[in-house]
């Protein structure tokens, strides 16, 4: 079918060739909802966000509670910088999933965007709970207690980030601000001195 034939292609992600079987099958029947969304996430993976948001609208005026398309929308508004309208999406797929990983940790982001650190720490310390070896939930709940001034314990979740991921340039380089914050410039300059071992070009402020 050639429903079916843009599926396939999405899968191995040839996705602009896959945009052309939904197109026709939307020719054919443009209430064909399943078609509609995968048109809207052909469009994301694409990097098209603005063109794929209206593709998840449609898709959730058929079913308002499609957690994939909710989950969807919130990330297009997060990559949009619209990390306030994001959460009441990431809030909508938790309403139906408390522990969805995947909203989860994207709502923790969108708060720490938005600067509500110790909120977004309670959301990375639930992921943690359910998944305590997932470096980037360590490294961000490290990034919000170092936003907090708590610079000594957010150098252990950076550490335990870089435990599973030795050359995480950006655990090393929060490690190196919470260690020159205490006033440890020697052993800063080694942390930064390693990172640019890793990467000459690294320009992080």
């Amino acid at each position: 079918s050639l429903y079916g034939k843009g599926n396939a292609l999405a899968t191995i992600s040839r996705y602009d060739e896959a945009l052309d079987y939904y197109d026709k099958t939307l020719e054919i029947n443009p209430e064909f909802s399943d078609s509609i969304y995968q048109k809207g996430n052909a469009l994301f993976e694409l990097g098209k966000y603005e063109e794929a948001l209206p593709f998840f609208d449609h898709s959730l005026e058929y079913n308002p509670h499609n957690i994939k398309a909710l989950l969807n929308k919130g990330l297009i508004l997060s990559k949009l910088k619209k990390y306030k309208s994001s959460l009441v999406y990431f809030n909508q797929v938790l309403e139906q999933e408390p522990n969805d990983f995947d909203a989860l940790f994207n709502k923790g982001l969108s708060l720490k965007k938005l600067g509500k650190f110790t909120d977004a720490e309670l959301i990375f310390d639930k992921l943690i709970s359910i998944d305590s070896n997932h470096s980037g939930v360590l490294f961000n709940k490290g990034y919000c207690l170092a936003k907090q001034e708590k610079f000594q314990t957010a150098i252990s979740f950076f550490d335990r980030a870089l435990e599973f991921h030795p050359d995480f340039v950006d655990a090393m380089y929060q490690k190196g601000k919470c260690i020159l914050s205490q006033g440890n410039a020697h052993d800063a300059d080694i942390i930064f001195e390693e990172i640019l071992r890793i990467d000459s070009t690294n320009i992080s402020t």
